[in-house]
């Protein structure tokens, strides 16, 4: 079995071998590079050894600072002044390369980090993509005036317009793109649907049942506010974390304005109301000075009733 010091070698010679692919075409598709490599040793695919390997590759990701980090998860350069990113962390599908490559698919006008290739080593995983140009619409929000965040808005309503004209297909199970296509709600801690949902009526019933809530509701309050929600929806394409921290905007010299997303994670195929409800899941009543509510697309607005329901739902039903 190689040494730990034999891994961070062979660890090094696969990111310059990387690093060398993309000086040659920045915007290549790593895939076939990260396949050629994890079968290039016979060790690697020892299973046994992933730990190892997965902790030389994270140490040697370590020499750079992470722009991002969330737990146990972070999105590192894969070199200093790298364009491009690699979002690390244990347990993370590939549910968000598969979207991306979607929406690249789809709709290439929309901003998105172009999926360079997804590897797993044990139970870390490695997802390789483009940097997005620009800065955190959340750091840059107060800077900007009131054109230049109608221009936000404008723009925004356009992106979630093409998102929204890509047809859900025939037969698919609602949620994540990516089979076995499970819906994801966040709402007090992450749930993952058993299995597939195919319809709103399927949906409802994850959403208002959950294995760790000790809600004390009578069964025919219960069915009130369960006979509140609404089986006629749409399904479209959903970010599913929309906020500004998951906006990029970059202001050229000359006025004008680029903005992207980014943090697909959540996304898939969600009722049309969920952008706006896991939106207004992030607004605190008590501090709301913020004049971003002010400028929401206007595309994914108009569910007030959706939103007042799951209100009852998480505070009554999912406490």
């Amino acid at each position: 079995m190689p040494s730990t010091g034999g891994y961070d070698r062979l660890n090094q010679s696969a990111l310059r071998v990387l690093t060398k692919a993309l000086e040659v075409d920045p915007s290549a598709d790593l895939e076939d590079t990260l396949r050629r490599l994890y079968t290039s040793y016979s060790t690697l695919r020892n299973s046994t050894d992933s730990p190892r390997i997965a902790e030389s590759l994270l140490r040697v990701l370590s020499l750079y600072e992470p722009i991002a980090v969330n737990g146990t998860r972070m999105i590192v350069p894969l070199s200093n002044n790298s364009d491009v990113l690699v979002k690390v962390g244990e347990n993370i599908g590939p549910e968000e390369h598969e979207l991306l490559s979607l929406i690249a698919d789809n709709v290439p006008s929309i901003l998105v980090p172009r999926p360079l290739g997804y590897l797993i080593i044990g139970s870390w995983s490695f997802m390789f993509m483009t940097r997005l140009p620009g800065q955190c619409l959340e750091e840059r929000w107060s800077t900007l005036d009131m054109s230049q965040k109608e221009r936000v808005r404008v723009h925004l309503d356009n992106i979630f317009r093409e998102l929204r004209n890509i047809e859900f297909p025939n037969g698919w199970a609602v949620g994540s793109i990516q089979e076995p296509r499970q819906c994801k709600d966040c709402r007090r801690e992450l749930r993952i649907s058993p299995g597939p949902i195919y319809n709103e009526s399927q949906f409802n019933d994850f959403l208002t049942h959950s294995p760790t809530s000790r809600s004390r509701a009578a069964e025919g309050y219960r069915n009130w506010i369960c006979s509140m929600l609404r089986t006629d929806h749409r399904f479209v394409l959903t970010h599913g974390d929309f906020h500004p921290r998951n906006i990029m905007v970059e202001l050229g010299s000359d006025g004008n304005m680029s903005l992207g997303l980014v943090d697909w994670e959540m996304g898939g195929f969600y009722p049309e109301y969920w952008e706006i409800q896991h939106q207004q899941m992030t607004r605190a009543c008590t501090k709301d000075n913020n004049d971003w509510w002010d400028y929401l697309p206007q595309c994914i607005l108009g569910y007030d009733h959706e939103i007042v329901v799951d209100y009852l739902v998480e505070r009554v039903l999912l406490c």
